[in-house]
């Protein structure tokens, strides 16, 4: 979490409510979320999901035995941040949102940690329950997290997606992927493939331009995208992508989660890396967890959605990227 989010004071319930889903990035429905507190201020921010009973679902929903290893990671989490008091909230009806609350104090009891309010939401009002009787609840209360008074989230790169499965849209493949991209895909993997010229010059002339279309507000159209793509497999042209879209330009993190979303398999790992690099260091970690958890998805031993996921799951604030790429740039090396 960034310093300036780590710096918002948790004044009441109904203020962290607004704030949660500019935290997040989307409004959560079924979902649990732990806030991690310090000193009055807000540290850490985890979502994890809710067993629903209501509406179709993709998958299962998480067993106890799951649900209890997550928040078992988020207490590690809490534990390195030297954060000893939660907040733990519960998006959707009561027996799933108890449930989460049972778990949740068992384990971070266990932990050492200590949680300050249990909260359910649902049907536009909050209640607060006891955490030493979580079945125990108090006088629901109104509150739409679409109008909340908590103020929006200062530096908020984006407002808030209307679920996870929409903010999951960003980075999934698009639909209707058109013939014209399928053919300058083959055109520019046959045009490489038999240059005798280094590619990396060429690809970080292709980097550039693309920086710059999408500095103008513009995306790439199909030649240019294919053309990256291919020249992204090249490691010095990803990593000249990654150090000159380092920082949080929003129009930057547009130009990679287009290309994520309009590559053919096989091309969809570094645009989806170097995505998560940029959200990473944009505040947005869920975004940053979609996008590589893609590029892994399809590249499991990627170096560098490794040691994204791996920051990521350490909870690493996005000044850690930034004095990484500080010191690439200073040193003139590229990894």
């Amino acid at each position: 979490m960034s310093d300036a989010q780590r710096r918002w004071e948790l004044a009441s319930i109904p203020d962290l409510l607004g704030r949660v889903p500019q935290l997040l990035g989307f409004y959560p429905n079924d979902s649990g979320v732990v806030v991690g507190v310090r000193d009055a201020y807000i540290r850490i921010v985890a979502w994890l999901e809710l067993p629903t009973t209501t509406g179709p679902r993709q998958a299962a929903p998480p067993s106890a035995d799951e649900t209890a290893a997550v928040l078992h990671h988020i207490a590690a989490q809490c534990t390195a941040d030297d954060v000893t008091d939660l907040v733990v909230l519960g998006y959707g009806e009561q027996a799933p949102v108890v449930g989460l609350f049972d778990l949740a104090t068992a384990v971070f009891t266990v932990r050492g940690l200590t949680i300050m309010q249990l909260v359910r939401i649902t049907g536009g009002h909050y209640v607060e329950h006891d955490p030493q009787h979580p079945n125990g609840t108090g006088a629901p209360a109104p509150f739409d997290p679409h109008t909340g008074p908590g103020p929006a989230a200062p530096d908020a790169p984006r407002l808030p997606e209307p679920d996870r499965a929409a903010l999951a849209a960003a980075v999934a493949p698009q639909k209707d992927t058109t013939a014209a991209m399928e053919a300058a895909l083959l055109a520019a993997m046959a045009r490489f493939a038999t240059a005798d010229d280094d590619a990396a010059p060429v690809g970080r002339t292709a980097v550039e331009e693309a920086v710059r279309v999408s500095e103008q507000g513009s995306v790439l159209d199909d030649d240019d995208a294919a053309e990256l793509l291919v020249l992204l497999h090249d490691g010095q042209v990803r990593d000249h992508a990654l150090l000159r879209t380092a920082g949080d330009d929003q129009r930057h993190l547009q130009l990679w989660l287009d290309l994520t979303r309009r590559a053919a398999p096989g091309f969809v790992a570094a645009p989806a890396c170097l995505a998560a690099f940029v959200a990473w260091q944009s505040h947005q970690p869920t975004l940053a967890r979609l996008a590589v958890d893609r590029a892994l998805h399809e590249d499991p031993g990627n170096r560098l959605g490794v040691l994204i996921h791996a920051a990521l799951s350490l909870g690493a604030p996005p000044e850690l990227a930034r004095r990484i790429t500080a010191r690439l740039w200073a040193s003139g090396e590229q990894q």
